[in-house]
Formats: C-alpha cells, sequence, structure tokens
C-alpha cells in the first residue's frame, strides 16, 4: 500500500507540473500501474475471504471491502471505455460543446474546401514519419 501510495504521489506531482495526459501516458496507463492495481484488488479480494464464513458483526468490513473492489473495477472500466473531455460552461450560459484532447493535423489548400486529418495517438514513443497525399 505504501508504495502504491507513493506512486500515486509522484503521478499527482506529474500532473500538477505537466498535465494530466502526461502523467496518463507516464504513470496512470501504464501496463505496471494497473498491474499494481490488480494486486491490490487480488489482496482486498483475499482480505475479504479471510473473514468466511461471515458473521453478522462483520458486516460493515465486508461492505466495505465490497464497496472498495466495486470502485476498483470502475475505475478500470473507465480507463479502458472511458472518454475523458472538457465542458467550459460561462456563468449564465449553457454549452453542448464537449472539447476532447486530441492530437490532429489539419490542412487545406487555400481556396480549397477540401481539409486533411490525420490523428495521433498519445505516445512518449516516435510514431514515425506520416506521408501526406498531395492536395
Amino acid at each position: 500500500m505504501l508504495f502504491l501510495g507513493v506512486i500515486v504521489a509522484i503521478g499527482t506531482l506529474y500532473e500538477s507540473r505537466y498535465n494530466a495526459q502526461v502523467a496518463g501516458m507516464l504513470i496512470y496507463r501504464s501496463w505496471w500501474f494497473n498491474s499494481l492495481l490488480g494486486l491490490l484488488w487480488i489482496n482486498i479480494f483475499a482480505a475479504t475471504l479471510a473473514r468466511w464464513p461471515f458473521k453478522i458483526h462483520h458486516t460493515g468490513f465486508v461492505i466495505t471491502h465490497i464497496g472498495l473492489l466495486t470502485l476498483l473495477i470502475g475505475a478500470e472500466l473507465t480507463a479502458m471505455w472511458g472518454i475523458d473531455g472538457q465542458m467550459r460552461i460561462i456563468q449564465g450560459e449553457t454549452s453542448s460543446t464537449v472539447a476532447l484532447p486530441e492530437l490532429v493535423i489539419r490542412s487545406a489548400r487555400m481556396g480549397s474546401s477540401a481539409v486533411l486529418t490525420h490523428s495521433f495517438n498519445r505516445s512518449l514513443k516516435p510514431q514515425g514519419y506520416i506521408k501526406v497525399p498531395d492536395l
């Protein structure tokens, strides 16, 4: 638990110094961080089963640990299939636009309505060169 706390503190420092995308790439969305969360899930599950057969005075313990397991499963589902964005709303106004953090290059020829779009995956690894077609 202490090791996981230190890693999360480091991730928080990266997030405050740079941004959430950098912290996600370096720590929160790495395979080893997900492995740590998996080990935490197994640890909590084993601690819950250690009280088997459950007695009435174990109710609070069991409910708390099932809640923690549910939170970890929800966090993993959000990391796998969730969408993270920002909606800016000025006081007294409404909005229906969500800004998604994506890396995109859009190009167009002057006087032409055709726009070429190329999306990039966020990664700290070099992604090579892009061949841009003639407009």
